[in-house]
This record gives C-alpha cells, sequence and structure tokens, in this order.
C-alpha cells in the first residue's frame, strides 16, 4: 500500500487532529506552553547537546501499552492538557495496529531509494 493511499481510518484520523490535537496545541499556545523548540534559541552560547546514552537508541511501542507508557511520560510534565489525549490516542492506537499488511518486498514504512 502506498502511504498516500486511503485507509479505513482516514476519518478517524482527521476527526482525532482536528478535535483532540488542535484544541490541545491550541490551549497550550495560548498558555505560552512550548513543548518543543520551533527554532534556535540566540540568547544561549552553544546549541549543542550531548546525546543521551542512558535510554535505548531504538524502541517500539506495544499499541496495548501506550496510552499507560504516554500517561507515565507525561504526568512528570504537569500538564493537564497532554494527560487528556492519553485515552484517545491509545484508542487510536489500537485501531491503526497492524492495519497494514506488507505484501509487497518493501515494507510501505522504509523509504526505497531507488
Amino acid at each position: 500500500m502506498s502511504s498516500t493511499e486511503s485507509t479505513p481510518h482516514d476519518d478517524e484520523v482527521h476527526d482525532f487532529f482536528s478535535t483532540k490535537l488542535v484544541p490541545v496545541a491550541n490551549e497550550l499556545r495560548e498558555s505560552n506552553i512550548q513543548l518543543m523548540p520551533l527554532g534556535p534559541d540566540d540568547s544561549v552560547d552553544s546549541w549543542y547537546v550531548d546525546y543521551p546514552t542512558d535510554r535505548e537508541e531504538l524502541f517500539s511501542f506495544d499499541s496495548s501499552k501506550i496510552e499507560a507508557e504516554l500517561r507515565q511520560l507525561w504526568s512528570s510534565q504537569e500538564q493537564p492538557q497532554l494527560l487528556g489525549l492519553c485515552e484517545p490516542i491509545g484508542a487510536l492506537a489500537e485501531k491503526l495496529a497492524g492495519q497494514t499488511e506488507d505484501e509487497d518486498d518493501v515494507s510501505p514504512f522504509i523509504y526505497v531509494m531507488f
């Protein structure tokens, strides 16, 4: 399947984005909360950050555990807006898990360079 082909859950993904994710992003923006830098910080001497060696380089999420993992991660950040996304993300992840079957020689999630 091509990454541009429609899937059975496109409407649900669009609904999640527009009714759940965008309102939280707008609320965070209005509260002047920035989850990640949107550009370089000119007030610092260097933008270099040491590579974290205390975690795995590659990891995957189990769709049945993603809600709990996000809840644990975001509960320490004291932003209730993010906690409200845990359940909808978990439900969507369960619906999307295993959605595609690799029938091609190369997985559709791998960019083919030739």
